[in-house]
């Protein structure tokens, strides 16, 4: 059976590495944060490092409000994973390519690291996401970040109360579009 690359073998000193969180209950804060690497193997290294350290910052961060519930998913980009990880590379991983449909259009943007932070304060996810832009120091340069929040009636983002319409819990892993 091969090896998944995104989790790291177990060394006798740690206990095995668990999967990103990708799939959380709906929150009442987010950030995200689209980052590109600079050139250099100091910051290629500093990334690298980053990765197996963001778990345990994002512990830290959430110890400071148990019910806070933070998570963090961090992905990368095409280009991004060829030069901090080479091969293999995940098989569906390509450069985002530029979508429309209809009125609506999806662009394609640079950006090489994605951070999607959540939580139910939106103290929490600016604390991590400085905590992350910290650590990972002149490796990186922010392209963008956006911030939600809770909106009125408890509405998610595209209107309905209580994430409804959403998919949960295994629906929402297996959701394809």
């Amino acid at each position: 059976m091969e090896s998944d690359p995104l989790i790291p073998p177990p060394t006798k000193d740690d206990l095995p590495a668990t999967p990103q969180d990708v799939v959380q209950p709906l929150t009442l804060a987010a950030i995200f944060m689209v980052l590109t690497l600079n050139p250099g193997g100091a910051g290629r290294d500093a990334v690298r490092s980053f990765c197996g350290d963001l778990s345990a910052l994002l512990r830290a961060v959430g110890f400071r409000d148990i019910g806070g519930n933070p998570s963090c998913a961090m992905g990368f980009g095409s280009a991004a994973w060829d030069m901090l990880f080479g091969a293999p590379r995940p098989a569906e991983l390509h450069r985002f390519r530029e979508i429309r449909a209809g009125a609506r259009h999806a662009v394609s943007t640079p950006g090489d690291l994605l951070f999607h932070i959540r939580a139910k304060r939106m103290d929490l996810c600016f604390e991590l996401a400085a905590q992350i832009m910290t650590r990972l120091g002149d490796a990186v340069s922010p392209v963008y970040e956006v911030h939600g929040f809770k909106y009125f009636d408890d509405r998610d983002l595209i209107g309905f109360v209580d994430g409804t319409e959403n998919p949960t819990g295994r629906a929402a892993i297996d959701y394809r579009k």
